[in-house]
């Protein structure tokens, strides 16, 4: 390999460091843009799901 495409390592480390928390900053944004559900359309999501493991899992045995 050469020598400029290995970076010196406090130099890699404060890159981390610092690509990390934008990184953070990028996922919080992003974590602001979402559609959460209501509990009552969780419930009955979660509710589904469960019935639906049991009918496959009857199926299955």
């Amino acid at each position: 390999m050469s020598a400029d495409v290995q970076a010196p390592e406090g130099n890699a480390l404060a890159k981390a460091v610092g690509g990390t928390g934008g990184f953070l900053r990028d996922v919080r944004a992003e974590l602001g843009k979402v559609t959460w559900p209501s509990r009552e359309e969780l419930f009955k999501a979660t509710r589904m799901i469960v019935v639906m493991s049991i009918i496959l899992g009857l199926a299955i045995g």
